[in-house]
């Protein structure tokens, strides 16, 4: 839970306690290494966002997170760091796409 909070957080860029579209878009560009349409990421976030306001908040996020929940703790720990590090850096995204 506390390495979902800490991309949460760096994720909401704004620090408005919710990420919306664009924020949640960062995540979805981190993971695939390619820009992605906005229907692509209101798909995503849609599966996430329990109150159809648009956004998601920790509670919210920590729910969509739960997925992740069967993941060895090690496996999920560098899945989350290496999302963080794509975010921080957007090349090694791409180039981790390739």
């Amino acid at each position: 839970m506390r390495k979902l909070t800490e991309l949460f957080h760096k994720l909401d860029s704004n620090g408005d306690g919710e990420l919306d579209m664009n924020e949640f878009r960062r995540l979805g560009e981190a993971v695939t290494g390619r820009p992605l349409s906005d229907e692509e990421v209101r798909g995503q976030l849609s599966r996430a966002d329990a109150d159809g306001n648009d956004r998601l908040d920790l509670d919210e996020w920590l729910a969509f997170g739960q997925v992740l929940g069967s993941m060895p703790d090690q496996q999920f720990s560098a899945m989350i760091d290496g999302f963080m590090q794509r975010l921080s850096d957007p090349a090694a995204g791409s180039k981790s796409a390739q």
